[in-house]
């Protein structure tokens, strides 16, 4: 069997023009197998393990197995649907007291103001009494998500109906002072700009977001804005706290759906948990978006094995992709799931071959996309991103190439030649023209990957 399949390889190799640049890696190397098998009528059969794929001649039945995959396979992450669900609110646990929450407000803001490391009972309690006093204009439809009816249709409802609430009986000391409502405006952003800095190492960045998060709570009503960089160095650890965390993703989500709630200006903070560990994910909805294609459209696109695959992943039915309002994009804080399948880690092809694109038509954001280093992807997702890059570079253009469908492009990657090389030519031109951008980042990685492949010996 084996030298009947080296003999595809060659068959299929000696009858291409495609230049050597596409025959150096191995994904190449198995989609050559997979064409070569499909021209003398082997057919895909459904007996696979997680290491072997096993193809059948149509006309004899002759089998052949195959790798199912290169060493890019990683441990699968959860989908939300796969948690039990159904009709089943996350939940949260929080302090029970009783106390009012001008008390709790009072205690909180004395802490704040004088430095103090707070018992993270009473940043939850606190949290807890002012997502009590919150109320929705009616609702316009039923809110639900996974078979759990959040709110009915005509009715008004808090944070709160978005989990099922277990108490935990507290006594934490309350204090004197003097505080009101308008407090809850800057003390909220606070909580919320500490929760956004707890996970940041960069220190340039966070810096930076000093000075942004400070002007938002300048804005909210703290006159001395200073204090958010002392404070967060005296509490630093305090933000990691599990129920804390749910009710910042409770609070975006209902602030999603309320977008002029009067404290909505904290999602400058909670707006960092929705779609958290759902790079992927978000990736795609939004390079969709950028491009003017669906996400069908997209997927025509994937001519690979481990994108397609990811794809597939990250676009399996039944998790309310399309539900704005679902509990999908707070997967990770509301611990739906132990392992995201929607991250970067989990799709680093995906995740590469959007912002290797992206980097082509000069969105800034993609080249500043990190890159997981424990998750690396295959070496022809670049090649099959160029592709792309260049047919969406042309429709810009109101070139006609622009205008061929994804199937006759495959058969230009497929066969090679002068058209390819062109195509190569431009977009890792490109590439290789981009500013430096700093090491472990998609535009460090692609511009790096260009100015070889562009290096003559290797073109």
């Amino acid at each position: 069997r084996r030298p009947r399949l080296a003999s595809l390889i060659l068959v299929n190799f000696h009858s291409t023009t495609a230049p050597l640049i596409f025959l150096n890696t191995p994904e190449r190397i198995l989609f050559a197998i997979i064409c070569s098998a499909q021209e003398h009528n082997f057919t895909f059969s459904t007996q696979t393990s997680s290491k072997m794929k096993t193809i059948y001649r149509t006309t004899t039945g002759e089998a052949i197995t195959l790798p199912n995959r290169l060493a890019c396979g990683r441990q699968p992450g959860e989908h939300p649907s796969e948690n039990n669900m159904k009709e089943t609110k996350p939940s949260v646990t929080l302090p029970s007291q009783v106390v009012t929450l001008d008390q709790v407000r009072t205690t909180l803001k004395k802490q704040i103001l004088d430095l103090q490391r707070p018992q993270i009972d009473l940043v939850l309690l606190y949290l807890r009494k002012l997502a009590e006093s919150m109320k929705s204009p009616p609702l316009d439809t039923d809110w639900e998500s996974f078979g759990s009816l959040i709110g009915k249709a005509r009715e008004s409802i808090g944070p709160l109906n978005l989990v099922s609430v277990v108490d935990r009986p507290t006594e934490v000391p309350m204090l004197t002072g003097n505080a009101t409502e308008k407090d809850d405006n800057w003390m909220l952003i606070l909580l919320a700009a500490l929760y956004r800095l707890s996970p940041v190492l960069n220190e340039g960045y966070r810096k930076s977001l000093f000075r942004t998060l400070g002007t938002k709570l300048r804005e909210a009503g703290l006159a001395n804005t200073r204090l958010l960089e002392t404070f967060y160095g005296a509490t630093r650890g305090v933000w990691n706290d599990s129920e804390f965390v749910k009710l910042v993703a409770i609070l975006d989500m209902y602030f999603v759906r309320f977008p002029d709630h009067q404290h909505s200006g904290a999602r400058i903070g909670t707006g960092e948990s929705r779609y958290k560990e759902c790079t992927a994910l978000k990736s795609l909805l939004d390079f969709s978006e950028q491009i003017g294609k669906s996400i069908a459209d997209i997927g025509e696109w994937l001519w690979i094995s481990v994108l397609h695959d990811e794809f597939k992943v990250i676009t399996k039915p039944g998790q309310e992709l399309d539900n704005p309002f679902s509990y999908t994009p707070y997967l990770k804080d509301l611990r739906l799931v132990g392992r995201s399948a929607y991250s970067a880690a989990n799709n680093p092809n995906m995740h590469l071959f959007i912002h290797a694109i992206g980097s082509a038509l000069g969105v800034q954001r993609s080249k500043n996309a990190m890159i997981n280093r424990n998750s690396e992807a295959c070496p022809d997702t670049i090649e099959n991103a160029s592709v792309f890059a260049y047919v969406l570079i042309l429709a810009k253009e109101k070139s006609g190439d622009g205008d061929m469908s994804s199937q006759d492009w495959l058969r230009v990657w497929k066969e090679g030649g002068s058209k390819m090389n062109e195509a190569l030519f431009k977009v890792y031109n490109i590439w290789a023209n981009m500013e430096q951008m700093r090491p472990g980042t998609v535009g460090e990685l692609v511009r790096s990957r260009a100015i070889a492949k562009l290096n003559p010996v290797n073109f």
